[in-house]
């Protein structure tokens, strides 16, 4: 009986330590499941914060290359209207290299064929019209950037393409605008319109084309305003080496009038060079 008794003590003690071994297995497996659940997370929000991170990194460095391509053209060009580039060749030379700089991060961006066009044209004639081209193609560029948001910039550029317009820009003579701040009247040393071309008259577009038909067969979206000259020997006639200084204040005189006094400008320099071609000859 006590040997019964005694098997049956020995059998619940087995038991009972068999159970407690499995409660505790199992205890730890899921201690051991849990912290691998919690280190799993931790894993990925770690992953997504390095993502995250790495993202506005990206899209800093996409906007810091748009604002510099688009800040160098903005500062070249009004060096240009300015004249700058007259007086300080250093500063120009380091200004175009700067330009180069940035478009050439820009072409590894988005390498394709009018960008490169575009960039080709700048390199070999680095005038106003091709810094202006390539300008307003970097701005256009940017609403193809899916990191990046400009919901109005695409709506402005698209409703600016659909109307077709033109900026016309000119330059006030510096003697004029002396006189003119000694008045009391300050005056910016250039001056631009915006207008679409049926705003034009038939000879304001006939003196355009004549300065911009033979090289890019119409008349630019970004217009500046020249006089031809042609120096003695010349074998011709030169239309945009020339700007026009206009004599007034923009703020008395509307598109129409200001296009026609620079026409009366324009024929008037266009007969003196044909004079000097003749002599040339």
């Amino acid at each position: 009986m006590e040997d019964k008794l005694l098997d049956s003590t020995l059998i619940g003690v087995i038991i009972g330590s068999f159970l407690s071994f499995i409660g505790n297995v199992i205890t730890q497996h899921y201690s051991i499941k849990k912290e691998e659940r919690q280190w799993e997370r931790q894993r990925i929000s770690s992953r997504e914060e390095r993502e995250e991170k790495d993202r506005s990194i990206e899209i800093e460095n996409i906007r810091e290359l748009y604002h510099k391509c688009v800040l160098s053209l903005s500062v070249y060009i009004t060096s240009i209207q300015n004249n700058d580039k007259d007086e300080n060749e250093r500063f120009q030379l380091d200004e175009i290299k700067g330009i180069h700089h940035w478009l050439s991060l820009l072409l590894l961006r988005h390498p394709n064929k009018q960008l490169t066009q575009l960039i080709d044209s700048f390199i070999t004639t680095p005038d106003e019209y091709d810094a202006e081209r390539l300008r307003k193609y970097v701005l256009e560029l940017i609403q193809y950037e899916e990191l990046l948001d400009y919901p109005d910039l695409t709506r402005e550029f698209s409703q600016k393409n659909k109307e077709k317009e033109r900026t016309i820009t000119f330059r006030i003579n510096d003697d004029y605008r002396r006189c003119q701040m000694v008045s009391g009247i300050e005056l910016p040393q250039s001056y631009s319109y915006r207008c679409e071309i049926k705003d034009l008259s038939s000879d304001h577009r006939d003196r355009l084309l004549k300065i911009y038909f033979t090289s890019i067969k119409t008349i630019p979206d970004s217009v500046q305003l020249y006089l031809p000259v042609c120096t003695p020997g010349a074998k011709k006639i030169v239309y945009q080496s020339k700007s026009w200084e206009a004599k007034l204040n923009p703020a008395n005189f509307n598109l129409s009038e200001v296009m026609d006094q620079w026409v009366e400008e324009f024929d008037k320099n266009l007969e003196e060079a044909e004079q000097v071609l003749q002599q040339s000859a």
